[in-house]
């Protein structure tokens, strides 16, 4: 009987340490960040609305005919004129462009408070974010850790920058169409 007790309990417990590790394996699935790879655009700006509404070409006239009246315009311009032409596979008018927003942004003449300089800061990493989805979708790999590790140096707080940095790490997933997401 006690033979039959011992095993009893042994079965019981190797099956709670099972149970124990499946829900342990699920819970930390669970709280890993996303391997999607994720477009910034900014809200209420030119040719947001088109492209979050996946209306591409709309967005492309739109931008293309914009004119900024302040740098922020400007930047938001060029930011969302790349993840257009991006979304729209146009490659070669893709990486001029993002080409410009990483320039509009890093050349912004912020003055020096520290809040003004944290704004700079993200809006360059945004940028070089999505640019380096850029990079990865059109097979420069290399290229595309360069900016999204400049990306995650300049501002690794941001969420899709951190997401794209940790996608870019690891093997991103859903890679043929990346996520479209907002700032502010």
């Amino acid at each position: 009987m006690t033979t039959k007790l011992v095993t009893t309990s042994i079965t019981t417990t190797v099956r709670f340490a099972a149970l124990a590790w499946l829900l342990l394996a699920a819970a930390v699935h669970a709280n890993e960040p996303s391997r999607k790879l994720t477009l910034s655009v900014y809200l209420d700006t030119a040719g947001a609305d088109s492209v979050l509404a996946g209306k591409y070409d709309v967005a492309i006239k739109q931008l293309g005919s914009h004119g900024a009246s302040f740098q922020r315009d400007q930047i938001a311009a060029s930011t969302n004129l790349c993840v257009a032409l991006i979304m729209s596979r146009q490659w070669d008018q893709a990486r001029s462009t993002c080409d410009e927003a990483v320039n509009d942004a890093r050349f912004n003449t912020a003055d020096n408070t520290l809040g003004a300089r944290q704004e700079q800061q993200k809006e360059m990493a945004i940028a070089y974010s999505n640019r380096a989805v850029l990079e990865y979708l059109t097979d420069k790999p290399q290229n595309a850790t360069r900016d999204v590790e400049r990306a995650h140096s300049l501002a690794p707080s941001t969420e899709f920058v951190s997401q794209n940095w940790v996608a870019l790490n690891g093997k991103p997933q859903s890679v043929s169409s990346p996520e479209i997401a907002s700032v502010n």
